[in-house]
């Protein structure tokens, strides 16, 4: 294969019937971050990761009865190649949101942790987020979010404890805090 093209690509069919394979490889595909270009025709960047996880699949799809090719490929227009790239991004920003709306649960059991248990939970977050660098073969293109997501640590280490419980809308001691009328109280006016 060439390694200086920036696409692999893998051309497929699977039998109509059974159904299950053809939903296989649709959430294969899916799971793996590849951008369909057409029915049948599916792309990742020409990565040593995206070329084992191709050929792994299109293994499988043989084994399912239907037929593959795996090719490389450069777009000959520059607008196109950036508009793939483009798409790419914007599945890796997904994944991002995902994992990081996943990671949510946890973030919030790292802030109220003791001691004790915050490195494993700590642990726990890394190896989610690196797996999902992993996962994601143009994340290196997602510095922000990767960015913020590894700045999470760090606020919620360094967060005053009063300053804590205002975000989470309770006293320092962990009582629900009373809202704040923002009527003046000698005018008498209720709501």
């Amino acid at each position: 294969m060439n390694d200086a093209a920036e696409w692999i690509a893998l051309c497929y069919s699977v039998p109509a019937s059974p159904s299950k394979a053809r939903v296989f490889v649709w959430r294969r595909l899916r799971a793996l971050g590849a951008v369909t270009l057409r029915p049948g025709l599916a792309a990742l960047p020409n990565t040593p990761r995206g070329v084992r996880e191709f050929t792994s699949l299109a293994g499988r799809i043989t084994e399912l009865g239907g037929e593959s090719l795996l090719l490389t490929m450069d777009l000959v227009d520059a607008g196109e190649g950036e508009r793939l790239r483009e798409r790419f991004a914007a599945e890796d920003r997904r994944a991002w949101q995902k994992a990081l709306d996943q990671a949510a649960p946890l973030l919030e059991a790292l802030r109220t942790a003791p001691p004790a248990e915050r490195a494993q939970l700590e642990r726990d977050l890394g190896r989610r987020l690196g797996r999902l660098r992993g996962e994601n073969p143009l994340l290196g293109q997602l510095g922000e979010l990767e960015q913020t997501a590894g700045s999470l640590f760090e606020v919620l280490r360094s967060l005053p404890g009063e300053f804590s419980a205002m975000l989470r809308g309770t006293e320092p001691t962990g009582r629900q805090r009373e809202p704040k009328d923002h009527h003046d109280n000698n005018s008498g006016g209720h709501r």
